[in-house]
């Protein structure tokens, strides 16, 4: 009897989470147009915002009613060069510059409504990993690992690869498979509050505005 009860309690405990069954909905791709904040000046001149493009993929797993999570990954690649003390965004004619590439790995959870039968709007908050790596295979490269070694440290010190994001987006379903998907997103580099370097909230500060092309597997 002891048994039976134990069971019935453990079902009934168990029986909330069931509500809350991760379903993945559909497969987004993306592609973001970015501007990074940049209050340094690198020797090839000032350079307040860099612009990047980015390839992404995400898949939006429904929790229960409109809420979702939504794990993605993008990739990009700018210019950097160090200055000493910081990696900072070079012009790709500066002979100190190298390139780096960005990987963001995300997770979101968020809210999508619809407002007609084919179009919804949403908005999510989330945390972005930034995963920076230097490379560099152009003549002179030589000259420049310990530039490359160092803007490494630089990147991942002081927690600089944590990024919360806000965004807002929309859906709009072409077809009963097909769509399109318009969003609007911030990342905020919060680091600055611990990092000691006194800098303005617009350095390292992301924006970016994406298309991607949506498949539904419902």
């Amino acid at each position: 009897m002891k048994k039976l009860v134990l069971a019935a309690l453990l079902l009934a405990s168990l029986a909330p989470l069931s509500a809350f069954t991760l379903s993945p909905t559909e497969v987004d791709l993306t592609t973001t147009l970015m501007l990074i904040g940049n209050t340094d000046e690198p020797s090839s001149g000032p350079t307040p915002f860099i612009i990047a493009q980015s390839l992404g993929a995400s898949v939006p797993l429904a929790i229960a009613g409109p809420f979702f999570l939504e794990p993605s990954l993008d990739l990009f690649g700018t210019w950097y060069e160090y200055t000493g003390t910081r990696a900072v965004p070079g012009a790709y004619e500066s002979g100190t510059r190298f390139f780096v590439l960005g990987t963001l790995l995300a997770v979101r959870a968020g809210a999508a409504f619809p407002v007609s039968t084919r179009v919804s709007l949403g908005i999510s908050l989330g945390l972005d990993l930034l995963l920076r790596f230097p490379i560099d295979f152009e003549a002179g490269a030589d000259l420049r690992k310990d530039s490359r070694r160092a803007s490494l440290a630089y990147f991942y010190g002081k927690g600089r690869f944590l990024y919360p994001e806000t965004s807002l987006f929309c859906k709009w379903r072409i077809s009963e498979r097909f769509g399109l998907a318009f969003s609007l997103g911030a990342l905020h580099p919060v680091f600055h509050l611990w990092d000691g370097e006194g800098l303005a909230y617009l350095d390292q500060f992301v924006i970016g505005g994406g298309l991607g092309f949506t498949y539904s597997l419902r």
